[in-house]
């Protein structure tokens, strides 16, 4: 074999190596981990669109700001702590939380328990999306959460 063959087939299997340890050493954090919602969210919009028999009588935009806010954290042992402030003062409060696909629950230490549809939108926005019905009027909540 002659010297530019030679290093022909070296740089060939060096690329090929390289390649290999980047394809193999990469990870996909989204894609439903339960660890990629880990850490500190703050609310910085929610909104309510209101549905009579189905139809939507509009969408009311929900005060955020640095009085009414929601703060949850979500640690990798799949506890929480969440803050709900208002003018009337903070509550805090701890429990446990489980995902399945795109659903979250978050049971309460005193037994209430809250189910979202939810979405890591890159790594930076989380959003909840709730629903409720009463006396044929559906309410879609939906709030936009900032990583910290």
């Amino acid at each position: 074999m002659n010297r530019l063959s030679k290093m022909k087939t070296i740089i060939f299997l060096i690329t090929v190596t390289l390649s290999a340890a980047l394809f193999t050493s990469c990870k996909d954090d989204d894609g439903g981990s339960e660890h990629a919602i880990v850490g500190t969210w703050l609310q910085v919009s929610s909104s309510r669109e209101t549905f009579v028999n189905n139809v939507s009588s509009g969408i009311k935009q929900i005060t955020v700001d640095a009085t009414d806010f929601i703060k949850f954290t979500f640690n990798s042992n799949n506890t929480f702590t969440s803050v709900h402030s208002d003018k009337d003062g903070a509550e805090t409060e701890t429990g446990t939380y489980s995902m399945t696909g795109s659903k979250l629950a978050l049971t309460y230490a005193k037994d209430d328990i809250d189910n979202f549809d939810f979405e890591i939108d890159g790594k930076l926005k989380l959003i909840f999306t709730e629903e409720n019905t009463a006396n044929n009027t559906r309410y879609v909540t939906t709030h936009l959460f900032d990583r910290q």
